[in-house]
């Protein structure tokens, strides 16, 4: 384990706050463009700061901290110990979970209803006066990012910006609910909810399906557990397409901000592919 001397004085004081003195043991667990995230050890006792970047533009004074503690009172995320909004900081308490993507486990049926019916429990939030998560607007945004940085664009991925689907904005919806943001060990967790408000379900539902690789039969199982219809196939292609595009346009943007990690790269180049693809009717 090694200590986290990088920011001792934004970590330290939080942890003796919470009860952790200077003999627990804290490990970096995940280091991305967003969030570095650790993992805080004493005894039998533990929890996860997640601290925003600066670059990432992270405000948790504006939904992030609410939504997280309405789902973490409904048993949908793990509990809540503390949020700075002014560092972008948020504790919770450590599940002793792993996330999907790191876990590389992909869910059985008794697993994918269960994050299925997580995911419908977290849609039934209260949504009044939460701001709307468009994944629409953040393409618009992330495309003009990479272009002015000098990327120059697919003409698929213009056309396909330019003819983005239309999306309800009805229940709390996670807005980016990919396999990294559900963990799993003893029973399902949802995480990060650094673009939730308003939106639509089923933008969620089809983009973990995505980022899981679920085919049609495994999708109508994550589904069910949803307790919702499964979308006809072209509004299913619609919303993968939209999923496919804001992962491109994200990927497409740091790269244009000088990030050079080769999973940005995979990102751009899987998400282009899956944009042709769905185009194509392959």
């Amino acid at each position: 384990m090694r200590s986290f001397d990088s920011r001792p004085r934004v970590l330290r004081p939080v942890l003796s706050a919470l009860g952790f003195d200077r003999r627990a043991h804290v490990s970096r667990i995940a280091s991305g463009w967003s969030n570095e995230v650790v993992r805080v050890r004493m005894a039998n006792e533990g929890c996860v700061a997640r601290i925003a970047r600066r670059q990432s533009g992270i405000d948790r004074r504006r939904s992030e901290a609410r939504i997280w503690a309405l789902a973490s009172a409904a048993g949908i995320a793990p509990p809540l110990l503390h949020v700075d909004p002014a560092i972008g900081m948020l504790v919770t308490l450590d599940v002793r979970a792993k996330d999907l993507d790191v876990s590389a486990t992909v869910p059985d049926e008794a697993a994918l209803e269960a994050i299925g019916t997580l995911a419908a429990q977290f849609h039934g939030l209260p949504a009044s006066g939460l701001p709307r998560t468009d994944p629409r607007a953040d393409i618009r945004i992330e495309l003009d990012r990479a272009v002015a940085g000098g990327a120059d664009l697919d003409p698929l991925v213009i056309q396909l910006a330019d003819a983005t689907p239309e999306l309800s904005s009805d229940v709390v919806a996670h807005g980016d609910l990919i396999a990294a943001n559900v963990l799993v060990g003893a029973r399902p967790w949802l995480v990060d909810f650094e673009t939730a408000g308003r939106g639509d379900p089923d933008f969620d539902l089809v983009g973990l399906a995505c980022t899981l690789d679920l085919d049609a039969d495994r999708t109508a199982v994550l589904y069910r557990g949803a307790g919702r219809e499964l979308p006809v196939p072209t509004r299913l292609r619609e919303l993968k397409r939209l999923f496919a595009l804001r992962e491109h346009a994200w990927a497409l943007a740091r790269i244009a901000e000088g990030r050079t990690e080769g999973t940005i790269a995979r990102q751009r180049d899987t998400s282009l592919r899956a944009l042709r693809n769905l185009s194509t009717g392959a």
